[in-house]
């Protein structure tokens, strides 16, 4: 993917509509000066260019190996709780839930954030601290198949 080694990455995804708030998270996790924002646009190619002629490089389309992606990165945000979040969990990879989308973005954030599993980051003020801190408890150490079954029981 010609991603940066020497850099904490962010992967930023927003299913396969590339919907939601993507340019604001993408701006915030860069202004973090903590992550360098990676953004998967799924298959809103308007997103794409806006994003690419604002000056972010690291910005896909379609991506049709989403695990090795993720597994390219140090955390993923996420806005509605969908597949990638699984997918994520299942790599072992730390979850934030960042404006999320309304309806059920937001609802799959407050399960996700209560059961412990995904924190719900709810402003740009405290999403330096989330994107280096250490994983939710339920993450450490626990197996991701054992993770994804009691999100599986929840959700």
């Amino acid at each position: 993917f010609g991603l940066p080694d020497d850099r904490r990455l962010a992967l930023v995804v927003a299913g396969s509509w590339g919907v939601g708030r993507v340019a604001e998270i993408t701006r915030d996790v860069a202004a973090s000066g903590v992550a360098v924002p990676v953004v998967a646009c799924g298959r809103n190619d308007d997103l794409l260019r806006r994003l690419r002629e604002g000056g972010y490089p690291h910005v896909f389309g379609w991506v049709g190996d989403m695990p090795r992606l993720i597994r390219a990165c140090d955390v993923v945000l996420q806005n509605a709780g969908g597949l990638t979040t699984y997918e994520a969990l299942a790599s072992g990879l730390p979850v934030l839930t960042y404006l999320s989308l309304p309806g059920h973005g937001r609802a799959n954030a407050g399960v996700l954030d209560r059961e412990g599993i995904v924190p719900w980051v709810r402003d740009a003020g405290t999403l330096p601290a989330a994107l280096t801190g250490p994983p939710p408890a339920p993450l450490a150490g626990q197996d991701p198949g054992v993770l994804l079954d009691k999100l599986l029981a929840v959700t």
